[in-house]
């Protein structure tokens, strides 16, 4: 077989999607150790030394009936790296808290794996990270490493963790050209081809959902959430909008302000609005704030009512005011 036909076999095994290409992410950890030792590598940047990895299983039932997408197991059969894939889909509700308290609390180390696009990693690392907090756990040290996220979780050595595709399998395919497994190392690259494929700004086909009233009435609730936040930024004596405008771009609607702290003469102006260039490929934040040409994504809260949404977009934007009068705030 060629290798072109290798890789149309491929895309046809990897039609599925996510579920596919997680089983065939799977698959490949289990043939090569190479692979398996490329991911107990890349957690082991962080200080998270998982050991040994021998096998990978997929969408093993948990004490509470979940089903993470891969587990991956020491020498002596102990879980030691749970790993859920996304693509596109949304945490579900019992993700992370309920896959950390599968996680043993004792000496050695364990490790939640999540895997996804690169343009997720910033505001799925938010997300992330506040429901694991509002699932009961502490989170401490949290760092970013290139492409890495990683928090510890108190109690026991377990750690919280955000990769890229990108990465992970990058990982994997150069563990398999050193040890000479051409076999994994052919399969990692087409897996990557098509994986890349979910950070390219490529036409999708239309859904019907998307055609309905859903979608421009959620543009207006963003459009909504950004003049709310800078009418209550302007309330509170941290924004000014005098001689200012509402500037929509070709990219999205939007607002320019100034913001800081009204005993301040140190004001900075801004632009704060919904990206749609930004937001399908940098972080998948619809609304982001310009400070001096430099943006910066604002992840909005999911499950909640319009009033916590907005307050909690107001709360980043304070800290951004504080940080561009520090001095004020402490006088």
């Amino acid at each position: 077989m060629s290798a072109a036909d290798d890789t149309s076999a491929l895309a046809h095994k990897l039609a599925g999607g996510e579920k596919a290409a997680t089983k065939e992410l799977g698959d490949i950890l289990n043939r090569s150790c190479s692979a398996r030792a490329a991911l107990r590598d890349l957690l082991k940047i962080n200080g998270a030394d998982v050991g040994s990895l021998t096998r990978v299983d997929t969408e093993v039932v948990g004490v509470y009936k979940y089903r993470p997408d891969l587990v991956a197991y020491d020498q002596v059969n102990d879980k030691r790296v749970v790993i859920e894939v996304k693509f596109s889909a949304d945490l579900a509700d019992n993700q992370p808290a309920d896959y950390l308290r599968w996680l043993p609390e004792n000496d050695n180390w364990y490790v939640l794996l999540f895997v996804a696009p690169e343009y997720r990693l910033e505001t799925l690392w938010y997300e992330i990270r506040d429901m694991a907090q509002r699932g009961g756990f502490t989170l401490k040290d949290a760092t970013e490493t290139g492409r890495l996220r990683v928090a510890a979780v108190a109690g026991g050595n377990r750690r919280l963790m955000l990769t890229s595709w990108r990465l992970l399998l990058e990982k994997m395919r150069s563990h398999a050209s050193v040890a000479g497994d051409s076999s994994a190392e052919q399969d990692i690259r087409q897996l990557n081809e098509l994986c890349e494929q979910e950070d390219s700004p490529a036409f999708l086909p239309l859904r019907v959902p998307e055609l309905g009233p859903e979608l421009p009435r959620r543009m207006l609730n963003y459009q909504r959430l950004v003049d709310d936040a800078v009418e209550r930024l302007v309330r509170k004596g941290r924004a000014k909008t005098e001689g200012l405008r509402v500037a929509p771009q070709a990219t999205g609607y939007g607002r320019y302000v100034h913001i800081g702290i009204k005993e301040s003469s140190a004001w900075e102006e801004a632009w704060l609005g919904v990206d749609y260039k930004l937001w399908a490929t940098k972080a998948g934040a619809p609304i982001w704030i310009y400070l001096k040409d430099d943006p910066h994504p604002l992840p909005l809260r999911t499950g909640v009512e319009y009033e916590e949404v907005l307050e909690g977009l107001v709360k980043q934007l304070l800290a951004l005011a504080d940080c561009v009068a520090p001095a004020a705030k402490l006088a």
